[in-house]
């Protein structure tokens, strides 16, 4: 009697532990091969990246600008800087349409870009919300010269000297614009209240006839001669005026350099 109710103690003691284990353990299904997987878990989503803060991305595309202009001897590197520059500015605008940084610096990149037409819808896009900013004139102004389409960038200078008559960097654009589509006595006229002196500005006349002579040959000796007279006039006002009298001396064969 004795065994038996010790062999039943012991059965009955495992039989306790026995189901407290399984109480507590984690029961697991053994799936057949026929059967189907469970279906897994959705992935979490990443939280979408923020899109960088308007300021930021002008910053950016004005760098990109910046540094197109510096890679003039890799015109690869310059091409790609400055498409960098106008997706910026483009990303700039989506948040900020009216913004004039971001509308002024996709302008300039499609000047740069010689895409003349967008340059020009940008421009006037511009003015049509701010319609008396001068650097927008001026920007506008310098892309029609840069195109050589003179009237237009003299008409673009006009408007910014309406607004601002004294703004000089404009002055010096009309007089050098109007010098190149041969009005000189209109060209004197603001380049000498750009540079406060007759004897600069006759300087400058000349030298603009100088480069126009090297640009067209068939006009060489007529546009040479007038810039003689140009810079003597400037020596006539001021004898010491040693730029205007370098050039003289270059272009009658006097200079040291002539000489030899």
């Amino acid at each position: 009697m004795d065994g038996r109710k010790s062999a039943l103690l012991v059965l009955s003691l495992a039989l306790g532990c026995t189901g407290c284990i399984t109480t507590h353990e984690k029961q697991t299904t053994i799936r057949g091969m026929d059967e189907p997987p469970p279906p897994s878990a959705a992935p979490v989503k990443e939280e979408a990246k923020k899109a960088a803060p308007p300021a930021v991305l002008r910053s950016l595309a004005a760098m990109r600008e910046s540094g197109a202009d510096e890679h003039k001897d890799r015109p690869e590197v310059q091409a790609r800087l400055r498409d960098d520059a106008r997706r910026a500015y483009q990303e700039a605008l989506k948040a900020e349409p009216d913004n004039l940084e971001a509308l002024r610096g996709l302008a300039r990149v499609y000047t740069s870009m010689g895409e003349y037409d967008r340059a020009n819808e940008t421009y006037k896009k511009a003015l049509a919300k701010y319609p008396r900013d001068v650097t927008l004139w001026y920007d506008l102004g310098m892309m029609h010269d840069r195109r050589k389409d003179w009237p237009e960038g003299a008409r673009c200078f006009y408007k910014a000297l309406e607004i601002d008559p004294e703004n000089q960097r404009c002055l010096k654009a009309m007089g050098f614009t109007l010098a190149r589509a041969g009005q000189l006595d209109q060209s004197l006229f603001y380049l000498t209240r750009a540079m406060g002196s007759a004897v600069a500005a006759h300087t400058n006349v000349a030298l603009m006839l100088i480069h126009l002579a090297e640009q067209e040959p068939a006009e060489q000796a007529s546009r040479l001669e007038l810039a003689r007279q140009h810079l003597r006039v400037a020596l006539q006002e001021n004898p010491n005026y040693e730029r205007a009298r370098d050039l003289l001396a270059s272009l009658e064969g006097t200079a040291p350099d002539a000489r030899q």
